[in-house]
Formats: structure tokens, C-alpha cells, sequence
């Protein structure tokens, strides 16, 4: 509850495309992923029914949780060069 809460609270600041879950939470698959998109759900101020598809914020299980960090500053240094969008 308390990590649907606090995406809750940073979707409604940062308003991120996606989030993406690693590390040893990403070992708990979808037993941890529904409970957690129910909570962001309850705590977010950014309803998924008031939002067009397209524009709704993802959760997901990352598919290299080993490797998230790394992959997520080469997809940073990507989109700052124009090769990422």
C-alpha cells in the first residue's frame, strides 16, 4: 500500500509515461504488480478514467531488473541526443 502511495504521490508531480518496477521487487512478478497499480491507482490525483489511453501512466515489471539503472541513463543520454523519443 505504502509504495502505491508514494508512486501516487510522484506520478502526480512528475507525471512519468512509464514505471518501471526492478530489483528484488521486480522478483515478485504480478503478485506484487496488481496490488501495486490498485494503489497507485487510490493515491495518484491523475485518474486512469479521466485520461486518454496514450496518455496513462504504465507500471510494469522491468524485463532487465539487473541491469535498470544502467539502461535507464543510456536511455536518458539517448532522448538528450535526439536518438530517443
Amino acid at each position: 500500500e505504502r509504495a502505491g502511495r508514494g508512486l501516487g504521490m510522484i506520478g502526480a508531480i512528475l507525471n512519468p509515461g512509464l514505471i518501471l518496477i526492478g530489483g528484488r521487487a521486480a522478483l515478485a512478478g504480478e503478485a506484487l504488480l496488481q496490488p501495486l497499480i490498485a494503489s497507485y491507482e487510490r493515491h495518484t490525483l491523475i485518474k486512469r478514467d479521466e485520461t486518454p489511453p496514450a496518455q496513462r501512466v504504465r507500471i510494469e515489471i522491468a524485463k532487465f531488473p539487473r541491469n535498470h539503472a544502467l539502461l535507464g541513463a543510456v536511455a536518458l543520454v539517448l532522448r538528450r541526443h535526439g536518438r530517443l523519443s
